[in-house]
């Protein structure tokens, strides 16, 4: 019965969060920043009316791999999102890795991280970076 009941949270809890793909946007002003200064990544926080949206940004040359864990706290425990892939440059801008949308009231942590070709972490963003 406990772990129908947790299962059942966590199923519930997920069915809050929305996945959505924007490839193309252009890079913010503090992203373009960070650029400048060599191999970047980052995560940005951007209010909608549909929630908070976590969008995971990398340089196009900071990795080969990249993978991001959120981890979001409720009232009945913890869960982690895990996401990762390939970096995929598309030109000189930042490479928008992942957005993912979250109830606004959601207390979460979120860790960035990109990897070489040869397995080396090139850049960690967030919680213990």
């Amino acid at each position: 019965m406990g772990i129908k009941l947790i299962s059942l949270s966590s199923l519930a809890a997920l069915a809050s969060i929305w996945f959505a793909v924007e490839v193309d946007e252009a890079p913010s002003e503090a992203r373009l920043a960070q650029l400048g200064s060599g191999p970047a990544c980052g995560i940005d926080l951007t209010e909608t009316v549909d929630g908070l949206v976590v969008t995971a940004w990398s340089a196009p040359d900071a990795g080969a791999s990249w993978d991001m864990i959120i981890t979001q706290r409720t009232g009945g425990g913890s869960f982690d999102i895990y996401q990762g892939g390939d970096i995929d440059a598309r030109g000189e801008g930042a490479v928008i890795l992942s957005d993912i949308t979250l109830d606004m009231e959601t207390d979460f942590n979120a860790r960035l991280s990109t990897w070489s070709q040869q397995g080396e972490l090139l850049c960690r963003w967030g919680q213990d970076a």
